[in-house]
């Protein structure tokens, strides 16, 4: 594990921290060392700063934090970095020096007077001129997808101080409705959506997190929905019955949408929507690959994403960043 390079996130278009670790290996009686730090970024890419100074004592660690701005044209992607003593040449990853940073998407999000009905329906985003945020059939985190018309989607969201709303327009050509009324559980298994929020971002693990998967229909027809994976799992008629739910077919593909009130959050404190307030957030299209499944069937085939990185539902650390306005 230590020889895996290091993961920071960047946000694209804000400056995130890159915190190097400078340390000391003399014996303790040596005198503490000081230098200046450089921190060698791709082209384009800024920092506060070109090279910081530290003073660390024999046998100690001492952290150097650098702001560093991803250019706002940067794609989701990794890139490399790495640090080096000035004046020594920079070492590979090997010697712990090297890492990749996390290119990771931002959207701002309008506050509303009121927020709009839950009915599945995008004119009334469209009419409050909404700007929807898009998922590429490319934006893949497992699996393929070949054509936008096999799998992708656009979704919209606003706030209020109740709540958060999300409406998600997906593409899809193979909706399936094969989960039991009884089975609200498990959205991976079939046609889905996940809407995922962390309130205190970037979390190591999603305890502190929403995750919301919802099914645009069970085998009864109706919307339904549970958490996942976070620290409140179970269908939301039971763990969050003021949470809204709405859904319908289209020509090519499904809509769901969600109110979801601040209080489902489970914050230690109640949550207080501010302006500048930033959240973890992503939204994960699973699209379903075999139209004749049976009922409780896996048939899980890719899944998308805003943010869309190996194992992403599982890692608040590479969703998004939304910005409350």
């Amino acid at each position: 594990m230590m020889r895996l390079p290091a993961q920071v996130p960047i946000t694209i278009g804000a400056a995130s921290p890159v915190v190097v670790e400078v340390s000391n290996q003399a014996a303790s009686a040596s005198p503490p060392q000081q230098g200046r730090v450089v921190l060698n970024l791709p082209p384009g890419w800024r920092s506060d700063v070109a090279a910081k100074p530290f003073s660390v004592a024999a046998g100690g660690t001492t952290p150097v934090t650098f702001r560093v701005t991803a250019p706002a044209s940067v794609r989701i992607a990794s890139y490399a970095v790495s640090v080096q003593i000035e004046g020594d040449e920079a070492r590979d990853a090997a010697d712990g020096a090297a890492g990749k940073m996390n290119a990771l998407p931002q959207m701002r999000v309008r506050r509303l007077a009121h927020l709009p009905p839950v009915d599945a329906d995008v004119q009334k985003w469209e009419a409050a001129r909404i700007t929807p945020q898009a998922i590429a059939p490319t934006n893949t985190a497992q699996g393929a997808a070949a054509t936008a018309e096999e799998a992708s989607g656009r979704f919209f969201v606003a706030y209020d101080q109740t709540g958060m709303q999300v409406l998600v327009d997906v593409t899809d050509d193979t909706v399936v409705s094969n989960i039991a009324p009884d089975d609200i559980k498990a959205h991976w298994r079939s046609t889905s959506t996940e809407i995922c929020i962390d309130p205190f971002p970037r979390a190591e693990n999603t305890m502190r997190t929403l995750k919301l998967g919802i099914f645009p229909a069970d085998t009864s027809g109706q919307v339904r929905a549970a958490r996942d994976a976070d620290a409140n799992p179970g269908p939301v008629d039971r763990k969050e019955p003021s949470l809204r739910l709405a859904s319908r077919r289209t020509t090519g593909g499904y809509i769901v949408e969600a109110r979801i009130p601040w209080a489902a959050l489970r914050t230690s404190l109640a949550f207080r929507p501010s302006k500048g307030r930033r959240l973890g957030f992503n939204v994960i299209l699973y699209h379903a690959g075999k139209k004749d499944a049976r009922v409780g069937e896996d048939i899980n085939k890719s899944r998308l994403a805003w943010s869309f990185w190996d194992g992403v539902w599982g890692r608040p650390e590479v969703w998004g960043t939304a910005v409350l306005e």
